[in-house]
């Protein structure tokens, strides 16, 4: 399957081993000083300095109903690219890092899956069935993106969440600890975020 690492404007410190690198307007600026190679930049490009000549630019208008990131994830997806990481997503402002885990959600509407590849932890953006391969230790939280959701079952993990509903007005779904390689949650209504804060051995 196809990859392609989405990078927006803020810094991080993920390696980025997608075929495919796309960079949200100013995200071109962290890239270019990791000397990440840059296959497109897309954007209204107020913020990416000195894009090089062999970088391909897909431009829009500044007065815009979608921020960079969106942009780039939809161009990303319509050019058939199924599998997104997305680097840059918790930094900088607060209303832009909850857009940004909106993204994910807007590309699984799109039928593609978008990752959240932070410095010390991943995020999902799942609605149905969830296998990932963990270490123990790793701190799973599961954490309510529609208003209402239940959890069927859940393997792997210390404490059990059994046919249990959620909402935003409840915290029980934070700070799960991974007891093995492998975790398991059965999502059978409404949509969650599913965060695998890495333990520190890695």
């Amino acid at each position: 399957m196809k990859s392609a690492a989405i990078i927006l404007n803020s810094d991080f410190n993920r390696e980025v081993r997608d075929e495919t690198v796309i960079c949200a307007d100013g995200g071109y600026n962290y890239a270019k000083a990791k000397n990440i190679r840059v296959d497109y930049v897309v954007g209204d490009l107020d913020s990416a300095k000195d894009i090089a000549p062999d970088v391909k630019i897909v431009k829009f208008n500044k007065q815009k109903d979608s921020t960079d990131g969106e942009l780039a994830i939809r161009y990303a997806i319509s050019a058939g690219y199924k599998y997104l990481n997305m680097y840059g997503a918790d930094g900088g402002r607060l209303d832009h890092v909850m857009y940004n885990i909106h993204l994910m959600a807007i590309a699984a509407k799109l039928g593609a899956k978008c990752v959240i590849r932070a410095d010390k932890y991943d995020v999902y953006y799942v609605n149905s069935t969830f296998e990932l391969d963990v270490k123990a230790g790793d701190i799973i939280s599961i954490v309510p993106f529609s208003s209402d959701v239940h959890i069927m079952s859940t393997e792997g993990l210390e404490y059990d969440i059994n046919d249990e509903d959620m909402s935003k007005f409840t915290t029980i779904g934070v700070s799960n600890i991974a007891i093995g390689d492998k975790i398991k949650i059965v999502v059978t209504r409404g949509d969650v975020n599913i965060f695998r804060v890495f333990r520190k051995e890695v």
